[in-house]
């Protein structure tokens, strides 16, 4: 079994496994040039590593309204100027696109 915080490896590029909160994980995909955060539930541990790896997101993908998916929105939205893609059923859709 794979370490869960060793990035996976993927055609023409990386997912990168960021724990978050207590016991969460938020991923980077990274593929060609293209960075994509998904489900920010904090924003610190995301932005650090970020920061490291001199990555710039260009979107956020939420996969479902659990706050553990999006509270970390807002402070990377005052970081980075981001589209926010969520699924079209979610509870929280207006929420998360007017954090």
């Amino acid at each position: 079994m794979k370490n869960l915080t060793a990035p996976f490896e993927v055609k023409n590029g990386q997912i990168h496994i960021i724990p978050i909160l207590n016991d969460n994980y938020s991923y980077v995909i990274e593929v060609d040039s293209t960075v994509i955060i998904v489900d920010p539930g904090e924003s610190e541990p995301l932005l650090e590593y970020l920061r490291q790896h001199g990555l710039v997101p260009e979107a956020i993908l939420v996969t479902h309204g659990d706050y553990d998916h999006y509270d970390g929105i807002p402070s990377i939205l005052s970081n980075f100027d981001l589209p926010v893609w969520v699924p079209e059923h979610s509870n929280r859709q207006g929420r998360v696109l007017n954090a």
